[in-house]
């Protein structure tokens, strides 16, 4: 939850809530919140305001809707959820302030010079990606019987490191080797990454 003294290979402080927020403030105050954009900023997000959203995120990933927003409308009975009006409260305006996330949130720090993309193409999800290299082997124990493949996360608009792949159904996207066990994804190494 909380900023880990832990630094990783960069030294910069493994991923925490704390320091998504951190980062996602920081945005916000680059990009003059409350001044030259959003003149109804409602503030600094704190911690529990970024596990809300992220957590949304997750939420909608295993209960899909056509946007987000419509989970906070009673009337739309097909994709309205009590739990998320509950606990995003009927004060203030909600759907603005998930417009500010979705505008503003951040993994990498903005204050960070961007390294040339060759030497880490990962830069903006690095954080993420070695929190799941870090955590991954001390979270499961693995059996006698692992996978060892690729898995390819979807992706319909254009990067310069967009697998194109014709012989899969999925379509085309990133693509990394993982390391899993019983539906656990213990390891992954991006293809667009240098080899170690």
């Amino acid at each position: 939850m909380y900023e880990n003294p832990v630094k990783d290979t960069n030294g910069d402080s493994m991923v925490s809530m704390e320091y998504l927020t951190r980062n996602t403030n920081m945005r916000a105050n680059l990009a003059f919140a409350g001044e030259a954009t959003y003149d109804d900023w409602s503030g600094p997000f704190t911690v529990k305001e970024m596990r809300q959203h992220l957590g949304l995120y997750v939420m909608n990933g295993l209960s899909p809707s056509p946007q987000l927003e419509f989970k906070f409308d009673p009337n739309d009975k097909a994709n309205y959820n009590s739990f998320v009006h509950d606990n995003f409260g009927q004060t203030g305006n909600p759907l603005r302030r998930l417009r500010q996330f979705k505008a503003f949130f951040g993994c990498q720090d903005p204050m960070k010079p961007v390294p040339d993309r060759k030497a880490s193409p990962l830069f903006k999800v690095l954080s993420m990606v070695k929190w799941i290299q870090k955590i991954g082997p001390m979270s499961w124990e693995c059996g006698l019987h692992l996978g060892l493949d690729e898995q390819t996360l979807g992706f319909q608009g254009h990067h310069a490191d967009k697998m194109q792949i014709k012989y899969k159904q999925e379509g085309d996207g990133f693509q990394c080797d993982a390391l899993c066990d019983e539906g656990f994804t213990f390891s992954v190494f991006f293809r667009n990454e240098p080899p170690p």
